[in-house]
């Protein structure tokens, strides 16, 4: 069988974030996991021929509509059975254009296609109901795991085979509702049920909800007149250059810049967030902390004063755990600064 394989510039060995602005570029063999890959499927008694596409992440997630074509048009010269991108595992940009890709190439040319993402990518709410995605491990430390279960379900793929999107197969469910005839009518169900609850008995439900944590709502601010008020964003604004090396997506530090710095030279300041197309950030920054309206507020009376520094971290693909500390650490600081309320800014 014949698979086309897509990785980004630090899994095909080009380099890393030094070379994330590499153009695409192909391979008529395999690279990096594709050369695992080829392995797998040897061990398992397939011949395969791997050819290989990659990108930077960088320029990748900033022209994705013209790396899906050349994507596309590789994929149409190749003929392959299969096309596999990734694995991306919890990877910001590599994980949003390996499910992009995954997507739109099996619905543009008919060939069917797997990618692999950690549960809290956010890829995977994006494109798991148009992409077949394996579960994996939130980083390449589980990249042998992983591509076994890629290496498991490509020549099923390659023989036409329809993958049930479940947690059985190892992959994840598509998440959509389908319609279906039962003997009983809706009210007579919800009411046998409600009976059985009444009487102690746990029938469980016909439509699961996610398990969300509830967050109190804070006590509203007595007069904003009179308050100080702190501005927070999740959208990667940093002074140009990234000075303390805050990464993309998948944070875990967050990092605080002067108000004045920004105010007084705007464009000494970029976005490195790896989640959104940055350029009108960047073009204006005020756009991600807006200090010109916040100042304008002051100015008419209508918000007290402004906390002389902004905090800022990148939450695409960050873990929640590490979004509830990083909150809580810029919580804690904003407090004993006697900040009252909080501007939160995201993409």
């Amino acid at each position: 069988m014949k698979i086309v394989h897509y990785v980004n510039q630090f899994f095909a060995g080009i380099g890393g974030e030094d070379k994330a602005n590499l153009t695409f570029e192909t391979r008529d063999s395999a690279v990096g996991p594709g050369m695992l890959l080829t392995k797998l499927l040897e061990d398992a008694g397939h011949e395969a021929e791997i050819v290989t596409a990659f990108c930077g992440d960088t320029y990748a997630a900033e022209h994705v509509g013209e790396v899906l074509s050349q994507m596309e048009a590789f994929v149409r010269e190749q003929h392959p059975d299969v096309v596999v991108l990734g694995p991306a595992f919890n990877a910001g940009r590599y994980g949003l254009v390996c499910g992009e890709l995954a997507a739109e190439i099996r619905r543009r040319t008919g060939v069917p296609t797997v990618t692999g993402l950690y549960e809290e990518s956010a890829a995977v709410g994006m494109f798991r109901a148009r992409a077949l995605i394996v579960q994996t491990g939130p980083s390449a430390a589980g990249m042998a795991a992983a591509m076994k279960k890629v290496a498991e379900l490509v020549p099923r793929l390659a023989r036409g085979e329809d993958i049930d999107p479940s947690e059985e197969e190892g992959v994840y469910g598509t998440e959509r509702r389908v319609n279906r005839l039962e003997d009983e009518p809706a009210a007579d169900r919800a009411i046998d049920v409600l009976l059985q609850l009444l009487n102690g008995v746990d029938v469980g439900t016909e439509l699961a909800l996610p398990d969300v944590e509830s967050v109190p709502a804070p006590e509203p601010v007595p007069s904003l007149a009179n308050a100080t008020v702190a501005l927070v964003t999740e959208g990667g604004l940093v002074p140009r250059g990234n000075p303390d090396g805050l990464s993309t997506g998948a944070s875990e530090r967050w990092g605080s810049y002067p108000l004045e710095t920004l105010l007084g030279d705007p464009s000494s300041f970029e976005s490195i967030h790896g989640g959104y197309d940055t350029q009108y950030v960047n073009e204006s920054p005020y756009r991600l902390v807006p200090i010109d309206v916040i100042t304008s507020l002051i100015e008419e009376g209508r918000i007290g004063r402004l906390h002389p520094r902004y905090y800022v971290t990148s939450g695409t693909a960050t873990k929640v755990a590490n979004c509830r500390r990083m909150g809580s650490e810029i919580a804690e600081v904003l407090r004993n600064e006697g900040v009252d309320a909080v501007v939160l800014t995201g993409t």
